[in-house]
């Protein structure tokens, strides 16, 4: 619910009004645009806010980052330090997955910031563990990636998120 003007001055009223007319559709149009005007000023906030995060913690918060932010405060109503501690531990579980797959493998494995926006979305729908899935997705690709190093050289692998889509399907 939406807590309007006319909720503030005349709570009971204002339920029973809605509550008589449960099935109005116009309610229903109210509060999504209520919701997206919301969702609108809350972004418009966060995105003031990216340089500081950027600088505080060391990530890029870009405009994508930001619309996850809001989105994941807006529909699931986490305050906003949460969500952003939230896609720190996920970077940071990232960025240990990557350094402990490069020694295991001899090779330099690391994740673009899109495809650990992709990773985040992931956990957040699905409420997955996000070490594990990250162990899961990559499980097939150490014989893979060990044959190109020696095939090729090629010891730095950067995985973007287009691959992250790929992965994250399975």
């Amino acid at each position: 619910m939406v807590v309007t003007r006319a909720i503030v001055d005349d709570p009971a009223g204002e339920l029973k009004k809605i509550l008589d007319h449960a099935d109005d559709p116009g309610q229903e149009e109210a509060f999504k645009e209520l919701l997206a005007e919301e969702e609108r000023n809350l972004e418009a906030l966060l995105r003031q806010k990216a340089e500081e995060w950027q600088e505080r913690y060391g990530i890029r918060f870009s405009d994508e980052r930001v619309q996850l932010i809001t989105r994941r405060c807006v529909r699931t109503q986490t305050d906003v330090d949460g969500a952003v501690e939230e896609i720190l531990a996920i970077h940071q579980t990232a960025r240990e997955f990557a350094e402990k797959f490069s020694r295991r493998n001899d090779l330099e494995m690391s994740f673009t910031e899109e495809a650990i926006d992709r990773l985040v979305e992931k956990v957040w729908k699905e409420g997955l563990d996000p070490a594990e899935h990250l162990g899961k997705s990559f499980q097939n690709y150490e014989h893979g990636l060990k044959l190109i190093r020696e095939k090729t050289g090629k010891r730095e692998f950067s995985v973007s998120a287009e691959e992250w889509k790929i992965r994250s399907s399975f």
